[in-house]
C-alpha cells in the first residue's frame, strides 16, 4: 500500500460518505478501515502519516456536522473490533497524552447518556459476568433455560427479559444431552429458532476471541452463555503475574462485549472454601472478580434442600434469592429477605405461648397473667417441656414478635403473690390477631385467670 493509495480511500471514502456520518455507528463504521490501513501500514512501514491525515478529516467531518457523542469513546470501541490488531492499531494511532476526560459532575449530571441494557431486568445487563456454583449444583440448567426464556422475552425467575437472539456455546456436553434436557425442561414445547446452541470455540488464544466476535455477529445475538469457560481460557504463564493475565483476558471478552451491547456470561466453578463470600470463591485470580461486571453464584442450602442465588454487580442492586429446583427448572420462591421474614412469621404462629397471651386477650384490651396462668391456658399436647419458670424466659424472646405482629406489649410486675405480667392489646375492634394455633380456645382459660383488674372491650 503506498501513500497515494491509502489517500485515495479516505478521500473517496469521506467525499462520498463524509457529510451524512451522524451517528456513532457510522464513526465506528470508518475507523474499522482505519483500522485496516494501518495494520498494513504497520507491516510495510509506510505511510503513517496519510493515516494520521484521515484520522484528523473524520474527526473534522465530525465537528462539522455537530455530531454530540464523544469521539474518544467511539475511537475506544473501534479499537476493539479486531481484537489481535490492537496493539497495531494504538502504535498507529497514538492518543494525544495531553487529550484528557475530564468532567464537572454538574455537567455529567445532566447529560443524556445511553441507559445500561438489561436482557433479565435488575439481573443480566450487558457486559462480562460470572455464573458459578459447586458442580451438580444446576448452573446449566439455569444459563440454558435463561436462553430459552430470554431467546423468547419469557419471564425468567419471575423478571422481565428482552427478547433477542442467544448464543449458547456447550462445549462439555453434545447434541444428546442438550437434547435430553431440552426435553426434560420443556417437554413438547416449540423450540426457538432465535436460541443457537454451539459445540466447539476456539480457544481464546488461538483465535476464539474472533470467532466469538464474529458469531454474535453473524447470527445477532445480544446474549451468549459460555459453558464452560475453562474450555475456551488463555493457558496462563507461571513466569507472569497471574492476576494481570487474569484481568487482561476478561478485558478482551469486555470489548467484545461493549462493540455488540451484549451480554456475555462466563460458566465456571466456585472452589470448597465456603467460609468467603460466594463471588470471591470464582476459580481462578482474584481479577476474575474484579474484571466483570456482576457475577451469579448459586449455592445448596443443605437444611433447606433449596438453592441461594447470589447476584453481585456494578450496574444494578445485589440480589440474593432462594431458588426451588424441578425437572431442570428453577422455581424463585422469594428473595432471602421475603424467605426469612416468611419463615420467623410462620414460626411465630406456631409458638403455644403467644396463641395463648391471644386467647387470653380475645375480648380484652388487659390481661394479667402468671407464668403459671399461660401454661394452664396451654392444650397437653403443646406443652411439652415447658414449666413456669421457662415460659418467663420464652416471654423474652417472643416479644418482638407478639408487638409486631399482632401490637401486643407486656410487662412485668411484682406483686404480693410473686411476679405477673400485664398484657395489653390497642382498644380497637378492628384489630385482629393472627391465626391463633388449633386446639386453643376460651375454655382453657381458668376462672381465676382473668379478674377483675382485666379491662372488658366496651
Amino acid at each position: 500500500m503506498n501513500k497515494s493509495d491509502t489517500t485515495i480511500i479516505f478521500d473517496n471514502y469521506l467525499r462520498d460518505h463524509g457529510e451524512y456520518i451522524l451517528t456513532k455507528a457510522d464513526f465506528i463504521k470508518n475507523w474499522s478501515i482505519l483500522e485496516k490501513a494501518a495494520r498494513e501500514a504497520e507491516k510495510q512501514k509506510v505511510d503513517q502519516e496519510a493515516i494520521y491525515n484521515a484520522q484528523n478529516q473524520l474527526e473534522e467531518c465530525i465537528k462539522k456536522n455537530n455530531v454530540t457523542f464523544n469521539i474518544d469513546e467511539a475511537r475506544s470501541e473501534a479499537l476493539v473490533s479486531s481484537v489481535d490488531c490492537k496493539q497495531t492499531f494504538y502504535e498507529a494511532f497514538k492518543p494525544n497524552p495531553l487529550r484528557q476526560r475530564i468532567q464537572s459532575a454538574n455537567v455529567l449530571s445532566s447529560k443524556e447518556l445511553i441507559e445500561i441494557t438489561f436482557y433479565v431486568q435488575k439481573m443480566i445487563s450487558s457486559g462480562v459476568a460470572w455464573l458459578a456454583s459447586e458442580p451438580k449444583v444446576g448452573k446449566s440448567f439455569l444459563a440454558l433455560d435463561a436462553s430459552f426464556c430470554i431467546s423468547q422475552g419469557l419471564s425468567f425467575l419471575g423478571y422481565e427479559t428482552t427478547k433477542t437472539n442467544v448464543m449458547f456455546y456447550s462445549l462439555e456436553m453434545n447434541e444428546n444431552l442438550i437434547q435430553n434436557r431440552l426435553k426434560l425442561m420443556y417437554g413438547d414445547k416449540p423450540m426457538p429458532d432465535n436460541l443457537f446452541i454451539a459445540y466447539d470455540l476456539l480457544p481464546f488464544d488461538r483465535g476464539g476471541l474472533e470467532q466469538l466476535d464474529q458469531n454474535l455477529t453473524d447470527y445477532n445475538c445480544k446474549v451468549a452463555f459460555i459453558d464452560m469457560f475453562s474450555m475456551v481460557s488463555t493457558a496462563k504463564s507461571t513466569q507472569k503475574d497471574l492476576y494481570s493475565q487474569s484481568y487482561d483476558e476478561i478485558l478482551k471478552i469486555k470489548r467484545i462485549a461493549e462493540k455488540h451491547d451484549a451480554a456475555i456470561i462466563l460458566i465456571s466453578h466456585l472452589n470448597k472454601n465456603s467460609t468467603e463470600r460466594s463471588a470471591n470463591r470464582i476459580i481462578g485470580s482474584v481479577a476474575n472478580t474484579g474484571a466483570v461486571d456482576f457475577s451469579i453464584t448459586l449455592e445448596k442450602d443443605q437444611i433447606n434442600k433449596q438453592i441461594k442465588l447470589y447476584l453481585e454487580s456494578r450496574k444494578t442492586e445485589e440480589l440474593e434469592l432462594i431458588l426451588e429446583f424441578d425437572k431442570g427448572t428453577f422455581t424463585n420462591i422469594g428473595t432471602s429477605d421475603e424467605i426469612t421474614t416468611k419463615r420467623k412469621y410462620e414460626n411465630y404462629l406456631n409458638e403455644p405461648i403467644c396463641s395463648a397471651i391471644k386467647i387470653a386477650l380475645n375480648s380484652r384490651a388487659k390481661a394479667t397473667l402468671t407464668t403459671g396462668d399461660i401454661l394452664q391456658i396451654i392444650p397437653d399436647y403443646y406443652r411439652q417441656d415447658l414449666e413456669p419458670k421457662k415460659i418467663g424466659r420464652e416471654l423474652n424472646r417472643l416479644e418482638y414478635g407478639l408487638k409486631f405482629y399482632d401490637k401486643i406489649t407486656f410487662s412485668k410486675v411484682r406483686k404480693s403473690h410473686g411476679f405477673v405480667y400485664e398484657f395489653k392489646r390497642p382498644r380497637n375492634k378492628t384489630n385482629e390477631f393472627t391465626p391463633i394455633m388449633q386446639g386453643f380456645t376460651d375454655s382453657h382459660i381458668h376462672e381465676s385467670t382473668l379478674n377483675e383488674e382485666n379491662d372488658e372491650y366496651l
